[in-house]
């Protein structure tokens, strides 16, 4: 996917019940909330770790070691993305419980790769006649509803772990855009 792209595949409240819906498991389930509420990348989901949590917020640190395949290539160590993207983030309560009887069974996490991640996300979005759909998408769905429910940009850009300011912005201004146009057509047509 071409970056800045995963906006035109947000998907709506429908699509998010459908794919939801098509969870087999509650921990499908926490994966598909954990991306599409609160934005985490599938880097974050795979490497989530019992430790990243502090009550009812879920603290993404900036390395941790790690054995997976991927990070043994990279001397053991898992990093965020970028500093900005070492952060804190609250969780709904609902998430925030089930996430932690998870990690109490499994203090090391979810047992797939990124890769394996993507085929999940393919396979329920088949499932749930969802034609375009990837990791990424989901985590612009997030950024979307959170900007539509009236989060500024720089807690925007906090949330979603971004380093420049200027994606939130371009998240805020178009949620405000269809706010305004919604009321300006509804003033026009009266």
């Amino acid at each position: 996917m071409k970056r800045g792209a995963s906006e035109k595949y947000v998907l709506s409240d429908e699509q998010i019940h459908s794919i939801l819906a098509e969870a087999q498991s509650e921990e499908e389930k926490l994966i598909l909330e954990l991306m599409v509420y609160l934005g985490l990348r599938a880097s974050e989901i795979v490497h989530l770790r019992a430790t990243w949590l502090h009550g009812d917020e879920l603290n993404i640190p900036r390395t941790q070691p790690c054995d997976c395949s991927s990070c043994r290539e990279k001397g053991g160590v898992w990093s965020a993305k970028s500093d900005a993207a070492a952060r804190s983030i609250a969780m709904p309560k609902a998430i925030q419980e089930r996430l932690t009887q998870m990690l109490l069974q499994s203090p090391k996490g979810f047992s797939f790769t990124r890769q394996a991640l993507w085929q999940k996300v393919k396979r329920w979005g088949k499932r749930a006649k969802i034609k375009m759909i990837y990791p990424h998408a989901l985590r612009a769905t997030a950024a979307t509803r959170l900007a539509e429910r009236g989060m500024s940009a720089p807690a925007l850009a906090y949330t979603l772990g971004w380093t420049n300011i200027s994606m939130a912005w371009h998240y805020v201004n178009i949620a405000h855009a269809k706010a305004e146009a919604h009321q300006q057509m509804r003033r026009i047509m009266e």
